[in-house]
């Protein structure tokens, strides 16, 4: 018996096929031995379909985007989200709103070790993640919980880092939020009543206006310390946004 032992190295990612062939010494019988060798890192998919399951192709000026991956922004966006929120015990999902799962799947012939960090949040100021790390077996795909707690009123971009143990290429996804403190306009600060003869009415009317990407509740207070000369059609309510 003899045994060959064949080496496959290569500096480029991909699969190689080669053929090697040999004959008997004096018979002229050929014999064709198929090769095949595959270059590879260990990989997680970017393909949006897989990791995120709320989609959409566009958007525009007017839309308000909650929790979906646009993939013309090529950006997860949370959309506008209440600030200053409570985020002890985040992990027990008192704000469905504020947390979002990742697919996360290996689709590389390798076991991948993954960890993952923000970009630029890197003292979870808005963002958290957990696990902060995660092992995948080919094919195999494991769920990372994201969340977003904006403190002041302004946007928040950033980017999940997904680095990958003997990959020297990072996978990210952009993600995004808007923090929103609620607030409403008035189109007037005084209401001026002309001169009415008793038993008469006269009315005035006020403009409440919502300018902010979220719903606004609004009551009114201290009406019964005008009396009963005054009178309002509705103290309290829902705007929508604007």
């Amino acid at each position: 018996d003899v045994t060959l032992r064949l080496r496959f190295t290569s500096t480029d990612l991909g699969t190689f096929d080669e053929m090697l062939n040999f004959e008997t010494v004096g018979t002229r019988q050929r014999y064709t031995l198929c090769c095949r060798g595959v270059c590879a890192f260990p990989q997680i998919s970017t393909d949006p379909k897989l990791v995120f399951a709320n989609r959409r192709k566009t958007k525009t000026e007017e839309d308000i985007i909650q929790k979906k991956y646009v993939h013309s922004e090529d950006c997860y966006e949370f959309g506008p989200l209440l600030c200053g929120k409570n985020r002890d015990r985040y992990k027990e999902g008192r704000y469905p709103e504020n947390m979002e799962r990742f697919n996360i799947v290996n689709t590389s012939p390798f076991e991948s070790e993954v960890s993952f960090c923000f970009q630029n949040d890197a003292n979870a100021t808005t963002y958290l993640l957990d696990p902060p790390s995660m092992k995948l077996k080919p094919g195999e795909a494991q769920e990372l919980s994201v969340w977003a707690y904006p403190k002041t009123p302004n946007e928040f971009k950033d980017c999940l880092v997904c680095c990958i143990r003997e990959n020297p290429q990072p996978v990210q996804f952009a993600i995004s939020c808007i923090g929103v403190r609620p607030e409403v306009e008035l189109d007037k600060k005084v209401l001026q009543f002309d001169r009415v003869l008793i038993l008469r009415k006269d009315t005035r009317s006020l403009f409440i206006r919502n300018s902010t990407l979220l719903p606004v509740a609004w009551r009114v207070n201290g009406m019964e310390n005008l009396g009963d000369d005054f009178s309002l059609s509705s103290d309290h309510g829902v705007i929508e946004p604007r």
